[in-house]
This record gives structure tokens, sequence and C-alpha cells, in this order.
């Protein structure tokens, strides 16, 4: 049987000073890697094409249900207009002896820390929307277009 990961343990952290946090009550999180690639072929290809690796980028999505202090930190960290460091981890529980906590009057929350799985790199926050649908909980969706490579490792002094 495949060990699986369960999408619940996904998700994108943030640096906020000197430590990593993330956006509680993460509905989605995705990180995409996309490959370039610059044509090579010439006439001794014949009718097949050939391929070389290019420019290589990546971008990350998220969403999760407002609460007074994750949406506040997402609208401030849009408005700057800064690069951020960002992670994308199979996270672990930071509170696992002491159960759930409640969190922004929301009930329960997991406390979350980034696990042995991790892709660290910089990036902007390049869309940021919140919506408030009658009857329904807010949500805010976020996209983060990377700078420079990912890496396996955080950078330096963190």
């Amino acid at each position: 049987m495949a060990n699986y990961v369960k999408a619940d343990l996904l998700h994108i952290f943030y640096k906020d000073g000197d430590a990593y946090t993330y956006f509680g009550y993460s509905q989605s999180d995705s990180l995409t890697i996309q490959q370039a690639l610059t044509e090579v072929s010439s006439k001794d290809h014949g009718v097949h094409s050939d391929q070389t690796p290019g420019t290589q980028t990546w971008s990350m999505s998220g969403t999760f249900y407002y609460s007074a202090a994750s949406g506040a930190k997402l609208i401030d960290m849009a408005l700057a207009g800064k690069q951020v460091d960002f992670c994308f981890a199979q996270a672990a529980e930071t509170n696992a002896e002491d159960g759930l906590k409640p969190v922004s009057g929301f009930g329960e929350q997991t406390a979350w820390t980034i696990g042995s799985v991790a892709y660290y790199g910089k990036g902007y926050i390049t869309n940021m929307s919140l919506e408030s649908s009658h009857g329904d909980v807010a949500q805010c969706s976020f996209d983060v277009t990377g700078v420079g490579a990912l890496s396996t490792t955080a950078p330096e002094g963190e």
C-alpha cells in the first residue's frame, strides 16, 4: 500500500519576523513549478523536434477562512508590495500533546510547524482577494509569484 500524504498536511508558510507561520483555517494550498522549453531542432533532426530546458518558474496559491489575524496580515503583505519568504511544506503538529487549541473564535485549530519535506523561496503576493458572501464565512485567496529558485533548505539565518 502506498504511503499517501493527506491534503490537510500541506501548507504554505510565510516568514513573520524570525519565524515561519501560516494562514490559519486553510482551505487549499498549491505549489506550481513550470519548466519552459527552448526549441533547438535543426535540419539534422529531420521531422522530430528537440528541446532543451529554459527558464523555470514557480508560484504558490492558497485560500483560507478569514480571521482577524490572518486576513489582516495577508492584506498588509499585499499592500506593502515587498518580497516575502515563503515555504510550501508537509506540516507537522506542534501541539500534539495539547490536542487542538481554539483560535480567533472559530473553534479549534491544529498548530502546525514546517515538517521534514519543505520548499523555501522568496516571492511577491501578486493577487489577493477577500470574499464575503451572504450567509457564508469570509475567505481570503492569494497568489505568490516566486523570484529565484526553490530550495529544500531554509535560507541562511533562518
